[in-house]
């Protein structure tokens, strides 16, 4: 038994199609919507779940679709789904709410339109929402709702930056690309959450006071806002299947003729946030990891990672990894083996994670090296196919890694 009230778990496949007929939610334009879907125990009483949309903008047609996979989940599970507005100067407005119970009879796959329930001060008719799902019983092991992906990724260019630096190529413009991953699985690896705090032993982040000074904080979250701001560009956008979809969307992790670092922060709801660790823009920074962390006190992890191609190996190297251009032969699906079939083209053979006090130049977090393990687990499960190789700030490997690949490029 599992404490909801039936003895069944599934494993659900939720596609959030699109919807139709959304209200006139703006003075100017129509909707900017977008979903929030969550998954409650049958009694209606516990979440089990929360999931959010990208936002569309300027349409009362949205199309999302955007899949969400799931271990664990009870059967005679409510789905309930809330519809908003987005807004940038005031609180987002609800239009309305539909749910769905999951029932025995979607274990085949169907497609549902349900009627959106208007919310106060919404016309009478709010439109619909489309959906398809499908659930087969649950061969994990019994434990709490597991998201197990896709992951989603999204890319914000600086035009500022541009601008400002002058670069008008390609390969110039992804100096000041900013990255977000929403990572899967969170809570199976750090079932702690964001549990490192800033370094309070830091002097730079205590004289500059960039989590005690109001101003401060105030002006490193809008420069999030402002870096990661969501334009609805859906080229911008997109999903990562495995470790060579990252890859590409790096491009083998080389920009200018040089392989690159990156600067990450691990958020509490999962974000991976990172970008060029050398790019001149960025090191303007008052601190990349705050930044990055939208100048949260704690974050799950943060640091430096790099791809390192696969005739580039770090020495001593542990056994029983799986390089990804042989990860086709064990991919758990099709769908991994496809991918590890186009990664055998150019994906690099790992990941290199590197401890932040000491491969990120801000020391703005110290998270443990003993979290390290847990770090290579949680990428390795949301990037298939993909070595990971984690080190930590001591680790002889690290100098060695970067004389071959000399960190904190300048652009």
């Amino acid at each position: 038994m599992h404490g909801y009230g039936s003895p069944q778990l599934v494993d659900l496949e939720l596609n959030i199609k699109g919807a139709q007929a959304l209200p006139r939610m703006d003075f100017v334009g129509h909707c900017d919507p977008y979903v929030v879907v969550k998954i409650m125990s049958p009694d209606g009483h516990q979440k089990l779940f929360q999931y959010k949309t990208s936002v569309i903008y300027n349409t009362a047609n949205p199309v999302f679709d955007e899949e969400v996979n799931l271990r664990n989940v009870p059967l005679g599970a409510l789905l309930f789904f809330e519809v908003y507005d987005k807004d940038h100067l005031t609180a987002d407005d609800i239009v309305g709410t539909c749910e769905l119970r999951l029932e025995a009879a979607s274990a085949g796959g169907i497609g549902v339109q349900l009627p959106i329930r208007p919310a106060r001060n919404v016309p009478a008719r709010a439109g619909s929402l489309d959906l398809g799902l499908r659930h087969r019983p649950s061969v994990a092991a019994p434990g709490p709702v597991l998201h197990c992906g896709p992951v989603r990724y999204r890319v914000s260019v600086s035009s500022l930056a541009g601008a400002v630096t002058g670069h008008t190529d390609e390969s110039g413009w992804l100096a000041y690309a900013a990255y977000k991953l929403s990572l899967a699985g969170l809570p199976l690896f750090f079932p702690e959450g964001a549990a490192v705090h800033w370094n309070v032993q830091y002097d730079k982040a205590q004289q500059a006071g960039i989590f005690t000074n109001p101003v401060m904080i105030k002006a490193i979250r809008t420069q999030h806002s402002v870096l990661y701001a969501d334009g609805g560009d859906k080229k911008s956008r997109g999903v990562l299947r495995g470790g060579g979809d990252l890859v590409a969307l790096l491009r083998g992790g080389v920009r200018g003729g040089q392989r690159r670092y990156y600067t990450y922060a691990i958020c509490a709801d999962g974000s991976l946030c990172f970008s060029e660790t050398g790019a001149a823009f960025f090191a303007d920074f008052m601190s990349k990891h705050a930044m990055h962390a939208g100048c949260a006190e704690n974050v799950v992890y943060a640091g430096e990672f790099c791809l390192v191609p696969p005739g580039l190996p770090l020495p001593q190297l542990p056994d029983g990894l799986a390089p990804a251009d042989t990860a086709g032969g064990t991919a758990a699906s099709a769908a991994d083996a496809a991918l590890a079939e186009a990664a055998a083209a150019g994906v690099p053979a790992l990941a290199h994670i590197a401890n932040s006090a000491v491969a990120a130049p801000s020391g703005t977090y110290a998270p443990p090296a003993a979290k390290l393990p847990a770090l290579a687990a949680l990428l390795g499960f949301n990037l298939r196919g993909l070595r990971v190789e984690v080190l930590e700030s001591r680790d002889p490997r690290l100098a060695e890694l970067h004389r071959r690949i000399p960190s904190r490029v300048r652009a």
